[in-house]
């Protein structure tokens, strides 16, 4: 996923080890509050280990817990002046733009994160709840809690997945440890704890396993390598287009050397929310402006995904209209102008005894010569 949440969790546990380790002295509280800063820099809705953290500190002494806030706040406001310095003034709108919720949301991303591990997470459960008052082990409950009230409150937004909620799996885990460690010992009296404990635990991960389709590795591997050559060959097929190019990944468009004209998911936030207006950019469309357009999924089948719709309806529509297909399948699609495609094709070359030929293309060789056939004949661009 191109989504940075494993990398600000690296950020985000060394933060908490630092903390249990040293959380007595002052420079361990200014290094764990760094730590976050830089976490939460990458990822910026992983609140829950800084949230842990403060509580946590509430518990032990005021004063540090206050020590820890203004540091942390010191820090937050550095980390702020320079993302406006080297990302542009427009940082802060966007970290405050509001999002669209839905509570409809929030039990799907929960349904889908936690409902394969019901019985580990009641486990996990039940230790938070009793380690709660511990000195030593609060900071993990606190962590558990704190994860689920993140959830809810950005579970909800939209373009928030399960990917942003792992630290709850992170928190998970590390109450299972603490169960081992406790009771999971050659003194434990009770074969089923002992032994069978930790049989039935990990045999449970085959259920996240199977419903995710990881049980499968060579097949996820292969499909792996099946995007990464799509991927190149979107770019090869946006680069061979002149002019600016429309896309809902920006990430090809970048590769593809095309300027960055457009923001489809901030702008359609904006646009549902009634801060901005699509007139301009839907006569860019008509006019045809752009020389290719790309989407995640075929216009027919965006519809069928509204929590997730990066471009709003009124450019889709303005795209289905003035654009036709070039590469359409379940896995994306690139469409081109209707009338740049007519104005280009080369009639004196038939495309054969059928008329009537679907639309398909291909990249050739380092020149990325893309061919394309339909109902009006066949040429090259």
């Amino acid at each position: 996923m191109d989504d940075p949440q494993m990398l600000a969790q690296v950020f985000l546990m060394a933060a908490l080890l630092v903390y249990v380790c040293h959380r007595q002295k002052l420079w361990a509280l200014a290094l764990t509050a760094l730590f976050l800063v830089i976490g939460i820099n990458i990822k910026q809705i992983l609140i829950e280990f800084a949230l842990a953290i403060l509580i946590d500190l509430l518990f032990v002494s005021r004063r540090r817990a206050l020590q820890f806030a203004l540091i942390g706040g010191l820090l937050s406001g550095l980390s702020i002046a320079l993302n406006i310095r080297f990302g542009g003034p427009g940082y802060l709108a966007a970290m405050l733009a509001p999002r669209n919720y839905s509570f409809l949301h929030v039990l799907d991303n929960l349904t889908d994160l936690y409902a394969p591990l019901v019985v580990p997470g009641l486990v996990a459960l039940g230790m938070a709840i009793r380690d709660r008052k511990h000195p030593q082990r609060r900071i993990v409950s606190l962590l558990f809690f704190t994860a689920l009230f993140t959830a809810v409150t950005f579970g909800g937004g939209s373009g928030v997945w399960i990917n942003a909620l792992f630290g709850g799996l992170l928190s998970l885990s590390m109450l299972l440890g603490l169960f081992f460690a406790e009771y999971v010992q050659p003194a434990t009296r009770s074969l089923w704890l002992r032994a069978g404990a930790p049989l039935f635990l990990f045999a449970w991960l085959c259920i996240p396993l199977g419903y995710s389709g990881n049980w499968r590795p060579v097949h996820q591997l292969e499909k792996a390598r099946a995007a990464q050559d799509k991927f190149q060959k979107d770019i090869a097929i946006l680069a061979a287009q002149p002019g600016p190019a429309l896309c809902e990944s920006l990430l090809r468009c970048y590769y593809a050397q095309k300027p960055y004209v457009y923001d489809p998911y901030n702008s359609t936030r904006l646009v549902l929310i009634g801060k901005l207006d699509l007139k301009e950019m839907v006569a860019q469309i008509e006019q045809e402006r752009f020389g290719a357009v790309q989407l995640e999924r075929p216009l027919d089948r965006e519809y069928a995904y509204p929590g997730r719709l990066l471009f709003a309806p009124a450019i889709l529509n303005a795209i289905r209209d003035y654009y036709q297909p070039l590469v359409e399948s379940e896995n994306g699609a690139i469409y081109l102008p209707k009338r740049e495609a007519l104005a280009r094709a080369m009639p004196q070359t038939p495309c054969g005894a059928s008329p009537a030929v679907p639309v398909s293309s291909t990249t050739q060789g380092a020149a990325n010569t893309v061919s394309i056939q339909s109902k009006t004949g066949c040429g090259a661009f």
